[in-house]
């Protein structure tokens, strides 16, 4: 891998909103440990979420996680822990349609 690939905070931070459903700043950050818990970096990307393209002659999503981190739990633990972040921090939920998907190369 080449270096200098990574996604931008904008980009990552979509990602989160994405797969979580919460609002990416707020009181319930400093609580979603047990969230991050269900992830590691990726090994395959090194954490950016981009691999080299395979003309290598720019970047492509890395086919393994797409944002730098792979679920290494269940959907079910993660949806569990993402309710239990909800129950606590009910304004930490994104509004419906709050993701918006990032067209990547």
């Amino acid at each position: 891998m080449l270096p200098g690939w990574d996604l931008s905070v904008i980009e990552k931070t979509c990602q989160y909103v994405k797969v979580t459903r919460l609002r990416p700043y707020g009181q319930h950050c400093a609580h979603d440990r047990a969230i991050w818990a269900c992830y590691e970096s990726c090994q395959t990307c090194g954490g950016s979420g981009c691999v080299d393209a395979a003309n290598s002659r720019g970047w492509a999503n890395c086919p393994d996680c797409f944002w730098g981190y792979r679920l290494i739990k269940t959907q079910e633990d993660l949806d569990r822990t993402i309710a239990a972040v909800v129950a606590d921090f009910p304004e930490a939920l994104a509004p419906e349609g709050a993701v918006i998907e990032i067209p990547y190369s």
